[in-house]
């Protein structure tokens, strides 16, 4: 009885670690929290539009937060940012016209969405393209 109970654990054990890598079984690029992340890999379309970098810490500090909550981006269902992709795997770049109908970063940055008291400037504010294009 003993045993059963012991290989009950060990097998949930493997389908926690398993769920947890996700679906192909491996685990994507690692961002550690409060890492920058570029937010596309296409060099020659960030030559022509300016680099995106998501940081995590300038949005830990205009939430106010101490530690930055995952659960926005990274928890709802789907996924506004997949936390975990296959090492190999690009990122895909959302046009301003996506992002405009709320996909990706227009999810917040509308004009509307209040981070601690300053609203997030809208990705249709065409005076607000250097905050996040960098060239």
């Amino acid at each position: 009885m003993k045993r059963a109970a012991v290989r009950s654990l060990l097998l949930v054990g493997v389908v926690s670690v398993l769920a947890f890598l996700g679906s192909s079984g491996v685990a994507a690029e690692s961002v550690k929290p409060g890492e920058s992340v570029h937010v596309y890999d296409d060099p020659a379309w960030a030559a022509q539009h300016g680099k995106v970098v998501f940081s995590h810490d300038e949005h830990r500090e205009l939430f106010g937060q101490e530690k930055l909550d995952c659960q926005p981006c990274h928890m709802t269902q789907p996924p506004l940012f997949p936390m975990r992709r296959k090492p190999d795997e690009p990122r895909k770049a959302v046009t301003m016209a996506e992002m405009a109908q709320g996909q990706s970063c227009g999810a917040c940055h509308n004009g509307k969405t209040e981070m601690n008291g300053k609203v997030a400037a809208s990705v249709a504010d065409v005076k607000a393209c250097g905050d996040c294009h960098k060239k």
